[in-house]
């Protein structure tokens, strides 16, 4: 597959078990303004069979020993090459911008910061997530 837009030194960990809008995920994230250079796709060995017969050359299978979001994320963690690394589930659907907004804001705070996108309901266009600001959001963070 031939991208038409710029790779990026990153590498997108995705944790599945292999299920119908992992595809779609990835062909989103390879659509973008930015293609990651590397998308690791980690699924439990049983189920690895789901994901082998793929023709996308920047997607690698990890299979692992373990199911689990968080162990498949670790395993994925683990295999990352580049110091740029996002972690996606399988069933988000990202804007064009999205990786390229999330970079550019990531250089901006600089070395060891992390961030995350807002999630919209497709739809309604509403934040899935309100969060408060100033001292408020600060205390309510900390529980």
């Amino acid at each position: 597959m031939k991208f038409n837009s710029p790779i990026f030194p990153l590498t997108v960990v995705i944790p599945t078990l292999g299920g119908d809008s992992l595809f779609k995920t990835i062909e989103l994230i390879n659509s973008g303004t930015i293609v990651p250079e590397e998308i690791l796709v980690c699924i439990p060995k049983e189920e690895a069979y789901r994901v082998l017969n793929h023709n996308l050359e920047n997607v690698k299978v990890v299979s692992t020993n373990c199911k689990g979001q968080v162990q498949q994320r670790a395993e994925g963690f683990k295999e990352a090459k580049h110091s740029y690394v996002m972690q996606v589930d399988d069933d988000i659907e990202l804007g064009a911008d999205s990786i390229a907004i999330m970079i550019k804001m990531l250089e901006k705070l600089g070395c060891g910061s992390v961030i995350g996108p807002s999630f919209y309901d497709p739809v309604t266009l509403a934040a899935l997530h309100e969060y408060d600001f100033g001292v408020v959001g600060f205390l309510k963070s900390l529980n």
